[in-house]
């Protein structure tokens, strides 16, 4: 299950509605999901989510995220990413165990789409010209669905 909740409402707020709507899948920016786990480790609220999917995207990961949200919600977290622009996903990485070593989470390996500027009918674009983002390839539907 899957509810919109407003990002000016809280984390308490999203956990509250997380638990009435049964919300399985959490869709966001990393800070998000820091400031929700932030909230359950402040308050000590037992209560769980039954959160199956963590999707975070559009800025690095912080390294002690993957463990802090597998506290409250034991399951494995997900990384997307893409061309911002595009509104899609054309990269992705399962967060498994943090290296130590890593300098930051990986972003992931680019599924088997392509991409770049062009102008129409996908002529590329030299760097610094102007032209139309695009992103195409045969795992897009997979990706989206």
């Amino acid at each position: 299950m899957c509810c919109r909740v407003a990002p000016r409402a809280g984390p308490r707020h999203w956990h509250d509605r997380m638990l009435d709507g049964g919300v399985t899948v959490w869709n966001s920016v990393p800070a998000l999901m820091e400031l929700l786990v932030a909230h359950l480790e402040r308050s000590g609220d037992p209560r769980r989510a039954p959160l199956q999917q963590c999707w975070l995207s559009g800025d690095l990961i912080p390294l002690s995220l993957p463990d802090r949200v597998r506290r409250p919600f034991p399951r494995r977290g997900d990384e997307s990413g893409g061309a911002t622009e595009a509104s899609i996903w054309s990269i992705y990485h399962r967060i498994g165990e943090v290296d130590p070593r890593w300098p930051t989470i990986p972003y992931g390996r680019r599924s088997e789409t392509s991409g770049g500027i062009s102008r129409r009918c996908r002529q590329p674009r030299p760097n610094g010209i102007a032209g139309d983002l695009f992103v195409a390839g045969r795992d897009l539907p997979a990706l989206l669905g």
